[in-house]
């Protein structure tokens, strides 16, 4: 697909604007072919933070792809390398085996540093203690840009055992900087870590995609609330067995329910060694309940927009976890209600009085007999789920996290003069700022306005290019998404070669002859390309932005423009 001159590349600083890009290197010690929420972790922080045409994330896997539906949301983001470490190069470097299915820890932080010697990158976040742990005590060099997402702390009652805080503190020691998924977690670190610096640890949250709407606009109000859905793992814990049984006594008792189903993540009980083999046979043979198997996310959601009400209930031994489930959000930005059980966490986060709290059998099988006649406890409980998930929305999320990550303003630039990129800039400011001179920087997610009587351009003709440049991100990323479905040889997943096709990046690829030489040769043909066409570019740039200067100022001379400043102006004397 060809770019727009609207691309990733800095801009001249005679244009006024100057553009830099912040690398993020992210791993993990997680399947991504697995449905499950680790794995949606992974591939929603890459999707987040793509969102912003100036961040670019390698993500590298501790697997070989052979599935595509936990990383179909972020294959059409060109700001987005995933790097399988079974293809080219990094598979002799790891020294893996030609019928491995997976890297073990030590060869995951090797590939990972292989990866960060060949980038220019200005962050690193290992979700993986042990990973974590391995790569900066392996390579103490790369510490100083290390985050570590916190992982095996998942019980308040339990804290940490004696490997997490062996390893949790000599990345202490190293001043690694600390992410934690929840307030919990955050707290029984702090208290292992007494001497530690408590502004290293930071809260990253579960994040989900912005709702694509107000609640009014998502909710879908029903007189009968009986369409359950349930999208995620099978494990025991999840009580998927008890749930199904539940369902299937309130339609024994005629109650008119049915129940929507998708995942394909099954993991065996370590005490009853039929679960599995019974949860299937319930999968396929429970009327009213239709289950669709591993699905990309975006048809996930389109299943629970289908419903009225989500089921997050699981095993009272997980009562005192640490964790958020992220499904539970993303019902509540969808509009959909969830039912959870009641802990301390959830009364924190819910409140004491969410009216879909269940813990035991009996109470989970009394809330389906009750549902279709609550229709009021639905949606009270969907208006506070969803103002939940609003923290949790990428745009809420994602400032904060590259500010905690690197990526922030100047400490001397005024608070006034940097925001977050986004479709809405010139909203932000009035219209004597707008048409006052100054130049803009682009660097990562901000926006950062430097007044300045001697450009050549005012600052709202810069920020309309910018605005524009968002808007067209979004655009693309929408039709990529739209010509694959319409293409399966579309070009979507990346490594280092390059672009392979849809076929090939679900397959276990042996390891290409000549990898390194074709690599060198590829980036030299690049760059002799991107030579050739950076004058071109530079001057389309300029003329791109005198274009918009004469609209911006044709319409400041017409009628429209004169009452959009009068607006303006009226809103900068209210403020």
């Amino acid at each position: 697909m060809e770019k727009s001159i609207i691309d990733l590349k800095p801009q001249h600083e005679k244009t006024g604007l100057i553009e830099k890009r912040f690398r993020i290197l992210l791993g993990g010690y997680i399947n991504l072919n697995a449905v499950d929420g680790s794995a949606f972790f992974m591939a929603g922080l890459s999707a987040m933070c793509a969102q912003q045409p100036n961040i670019e994330i390698t993500l590298v896997t501790a697997n070989p792809i052979r599935k595509t539906e936990v990383v179909n949301e972020i294959l059409y983001y060109p700001n987005v390398t995933i790097i399988d470490p079974f293809r080219g190069y990094l598979h002799n470097l790891a020294d893996v085996g030609a019928n491995s299915s997976s890297l073990t820890r030590t060869q995951y932080a090797t590939v990972l540093y292989n990866v960060y010697s060949k980038g220019n990158f200005d962050a690193i976040l290992i979700r993986d203690n042990e990973v974590a742990f391995n790569f900066v005590n392996d390579y103490p060099e790369v510490a100083s840009k290390t985050i570590a997402y916190v992982t095996n702390i998942t019980n308040t009652d339990i804290g940490l055992d004696e490997d997490t805080n062996y390893m949790l503190t000599q990345l202490a020691n190293r001043n690694v900087k600390f992410a934690c998924q929840t307030l919990e977690i955050k707290e029984l670190l702090l208290n292992s870590l007494s001497e530690y610096d408590a502004s290293q640890v930071f809260i990253l949250p579960p994040h989900i995609p912005d709702s694509q709407g107000t609640f009014e606009e998502v909710f879908n109000y029903s007189k009968c609330p009986s369409k359950l859905v349930y999208t995620g793992k099978f494990f025991e814990d999840w009580n998927p067995d008890l749930f199904i049984a539940a369902f299937k006594a309130a339609r024994m008792s005629s109650v008119p329910l049915s129940l929507t189903i998708a995942g394909d993540h099954f993991k065996h009980s370590k005490t009853d060694p039929f679960f599995v083999k019974n949860v299937k046979y319930l999968l396929n043979n429970t009327e009213g309940l239709k289950w669709y198997g591993g699905i990309p996310r975006h048809q996930a959601r389109d299943l629970i927009r289908g419903s009225d009400v989500g089921i997050g209930w699981r095993s009272n031994r997980l009562d005192n976890s640490t964790e958020l489930s992220t499904k539970i959000l993303e019902y509540g930005a969808l509009g959909r209600p969830t039912i959870i059980n009641r802990t301390k966490m959830h009364e924190r986060i819910f409140g004491v009085d969410y009216p879909l709290y269940a813990n035991t059998m009996q109470e989970i099988m009394n809330l389906f007999q009750s549902l279709p006649q609550m229709q009021r406890e639905v949606e009270v409980a969907a208006r506070k789920t969803y103002d939940v998930a609003k923290n949790h929305w990428y745009s809420s999320v994602l400032p904060t996290l590259m500010k905690n990550i690197g990526n922030v303003p100047s400490s001397t630039t005024p608070k006034d003069n940097y925001c977050p990129l986004s479709a809405n800039l010139l909203q932000k400011y009035s219209q004597d700022f707008l048409s006052s001179k100054g130049r803009v920087r682009l660097e990562g997610i901000w926006v950062i306005i430097e007044p300045d009587l001697n450009s050549t351009h005012t600052i709202g003709e810069l920020l309309t290019f910018l605005e524009c440049k968002y808007r067209f991100w979004q655009a693309e990323y929408s039709s990529r998404i739209l010509e694959s479905s319409n293409d399966d040889s579309q070009l979507c997943f990346s490594d280092e070669s390059g672009k392979v096709s849809r076929k090939d990046a679900i397959k276990n690829i042996e390891t290409l002859n000549h990898m390194e030489l074709r690599e060198k040769i590829t980036n030299l043909l690049i760059s002799e390309k991107k030579m050739r066409g950076r004058m071109k570019e530079m001057a389309d740039q300029i003329a791109y932005y005198e274009k918009i200067s004469e609209h911006y100022k044709a319409l400041q001379q017409s009628k429209l423009g004169s009452l959009q400043r009068k607006i303006w102006r009226l809103r900068s004397k209210r403020r």
